[in-house]
């Protein structure tokens, strides 16, 4: 995760980590349901590299590999 996003608490939902191959700072991307992570996660494998971070609810990190 970058810096500044581990300032700052997340939001409910979950969260996935899309590296592009330019940038060494990966982008985080932001779903309210575990379906639509999982789309968005096929989306960007195809060109990108990514990582599942997992869920978060009542601002703590669950964990869990899809």
């Amino acid at each position: 995760m970058a810096k500044s996003e581990k300032r700052r608490p997340y939001k409910d939902g979950f969260y996935l980590e899309v590296h592009h191959s330019g940038n060494p700072e990966p982008v985080l991307i932001h779903r309210e349901s575990e379906m639509e992570i999982l789309q968005a996660k096929r989306v960007y494998e195809l060109n990108k590299r990514v990582h599942y971070i997992g869920e978060v609810r009542d601002g703590k990190l669950l964990t869990v590999e899809l």
